[in-house]
């Protein structure tokens, strides 16, 4: 269908993309810029404490789990840690998760207080974020991460954004990168003070240099933007875009705007129906005006592009379901027409069947089922020997 042949194309593209620059020297030099933000504390390498200790045997597997029990009553930290994420993993009341994890976390290992934390948010989360915070200050970065996360939403404790932040920056020192994304984003939003995008900027990008799609996202947006501190240099911004779009409706959003402001029409609507069906329909809707354009223009893969935004992007309750049928059929109809096969492919589905306000006809969709055929799409091809 339409959305999934460009999220397809989109992907394809996004991940080449990614591939060349993984691929680049490791001493080619990146692109210049004049931004010189403040640099954030380089993450540690996780250490091996930091790691999430599996379950140690399944709820089923009794006589691992009375082996990992003895290991636990007979001083193994790690095992007591096991054996209480094994009892959370069964989801029966009857089986006790919090005694080893408490063992294990009074015992001095970080990760049993983090994973005790987990454990007591259902039922007492100001005792969970202490137990985290427990975890954090011995040195585990996901109970920095965790304790974090619940004092900045404030829904469970009260709120607190500033020791947020501050957790943040242990988690990311700790050689947490999610630590180094969070730390930015409340730098860049003041949290417990003044904004700090200079700041901010470096913590993005440690984390985008450590590969962490969402510090790219960030790192990318406020190039595209600027901020105090930090010159706008939309150039560098692509490539951050780019990757961050893999995983980020915001940075496909960003990039379908830098691509339709250098004229590059068909990138900027595949982008544009990425962040639309990553972000839902305010996103689908930012774009329409633009993908139009490019689509009055005659270029196929913005008329392509036009008639997934609108399918997701538009209330389609009734009446307006009439009138955004039109609108997308017709943006369907003009991708066929200047060479889109899978819009051509698209239509002959619709007009066999009947749908989305097009009358059957399958005399049509045999047609333009030869028309997404003559243009080498295999999908075509096959409906057209199926259809009668």
């Amino acid at each position: 269908m339409i959305q999934r042949a460009l999220i397809v194309a989109l992907s394809f593209s996004l991940l080449i993309a990614c591939e060349r620059e993984e691929a680049s020297p490791s001493n080619e030099e990146s692109p210049p810029s004049t931004n010189q933000a403040k640099a954030a504390p380089e993450p540690a390498k996780p250490a091996l404490h930091d790691a999430q200790t599996p379950p140690c045997a399944k709820p089923e597997e009794d006589a691992k789990l009375k082996e990992c029990k003895a290991k636990c009553d007979g001083g193994d930290l790690v095992s007591c840690v096991g054996l209480g994420r094994a009892h959370v993993l069964s989801r029966d009341p009857e089986r006790d998760a919090k005694s080893p994890l408490e063992r294990a976390c009074t015992g001095g290992l970080a990760e049993g207080c983090t994973a005790l934390g987990d454990v007591l948010v259902v039922e007492d989360a100001p005792r969970a974020v202490a137990s985290w915070r427990q975890g954090c200050e011995r040195g585990h970065s996901i109970g920095c991460q965790r304790a974090g996360f619940e004092l900045e939403m404030g829904k469970t404790v009260a709120m607190n954004r500033k020791v947020a932040s501050e957790l943040y920056e242990r988690a990311c020192t700790l050689g947490l990168t999610l630590g180094c994304v969070s730390r930015g984003y409340a730098l860049r939003s003041g949290y417990g003070g003044e904004p700090k995008p200079a700041e901010a900027f470096g913590y993005f990008e440690r984390a985008c240099k450590a590969k962490d799609l969402m510090g790219c996202t960030f790192q990318g947006i406020m190039l595209f933007e600027g901020a105090e501190g930090v010159e706008q240099d939309k150039a560098a911004s692509e490539p951050l875009l780019v990757k961050g779009c893999v995983v980020d409706a915001r940075a496909c959003s960003f990039l379908a705007k830098l691509k339709f402001e250098a004229g590059e029409v068909g990138p900027a609507s595949l982008a544009a129906v990425d962040a639309c069906t990553r972000g839902g329909a305010p996103m689908c809707v930012e774009h329409i005006n633009a993908t139009t354009k490019g689509c009055d223009d005659e270029n196929a893969t913005a008329c392509y592009a036009l008639a997934s935004l609108l399918d997701l992007g538009v209330d389609l309750k009734a009446p307006k379901r009439a009138l955004v049928n039109t609108r997308r059929n017709a943006a369907l109809e003009r991708a066929c027409s200047f060479g889109e096969a899978p819009a051509c492919a698209d239509l002959a589905e619709f007009t066999e069947k009947g749908f989305y306000g097009i009358e059957a006809d399958p005399r049509r969709a045999r047609v333009l089922y030869q028309k997404g055929c003559a243009l080498e799409h295999a999908p075509s091809c096959a409906a057209l020997k199926k259809v009668r």
